[in-house]
């Protein structure tokens, strides 16, 4: 059986549900008078990740794995986009930063980084925006990896290295993607991998693929 929980964003009161092992204590986002009062934390993220002249085009208070976290988007132009270029991320409402997406193509063709060179860059995110996962963390592989965004009603490969990490302590995946340059595109931390039927169990909010097929946002 199901249970509901309330969270509530920029004012308005959302009702969720969560699977029946969610905590029975309702878990919230905030609330937020209003749409940029952000957390000193997530100020100085926004401040180093989200281009000047950006729009924030959504924000809300969502599930993940039983508690809560709030996605917020920002584009180029408004209104909101599935599939085109964005930024975005997800904060947990415990204070720090769940994940993270910079989907912006660039602006020419650049080389991806070596193993070394991507490793080094999601070491410098790590410690920067997650230094939690530091001491725990064991190195599962470094591979290319690829997101499909659209641009000109066109498909485009925005292209990374994907350095996946297993935290020791509790058995959840993480990684960075790193981009031309050095630069992270992706982040993910927390991820619930369930072997049997052999797929992810932690909601996708920073994957437009995943949200275009449940009818979101």
């Amino acid at each position: 059986m199901k249970k509901p929980w309330l969270c509530w964003t920029a004012g308005l009161c959302l009702a969720c549900q969560v699977a029946a092992d969610a905590p029975a204590s309702p878990v919230a986002c905030g609330p937020h008078a209003v749409p940029d009062a952000y957390t000193p934390a997530m100020q100085g993220f926004v401040a180093s990740f989200v281009p000047a002249g950006h729009h924030e085009v959504l924000r809300r208070c969502v599930p993940v794995d039983g508690e809560s976290a709030e996605p917020i988007r920002w584009q180029a132009q408004p209104p909101l986009a599935l599939g085109g270029e964005h930024v975005s991320l997800l904060w947990s409402p415990k204070g720090h930063l769940q994940g993270f997406a910079d989907m912006r193509l660039p602006d020419a063709d650049a080389p991806l980084p070596g193993e070394d060179e991507a490793r080094a860059a999601a070491d410098a995110f790590l410690r920067a925006h997650a230094p939690d996962l530091l001491g725990k963390r064991e190195l599962h592989w470094i591979r290319p990896h690829d997101e499909t965004v659209l641009k000109g009603g066109r498909p485009h490969k925005l292209r990374g290295m994907k350095v996946k990490m297993r935290n020791r302590s509790d058995g959840r995946w993480f990684w960075v993607i790193v981009g031309a340059q050095g630069r992270p595109i992706v982040f993910e931390r927390d991820i619930v991998w369930l072997n049997f039927p052999g797929k992810r169990q932690t909601e996708k909010w920073l994957h437009d693929d995943w949200l275009s097929q449940r009818g979101q946002p």
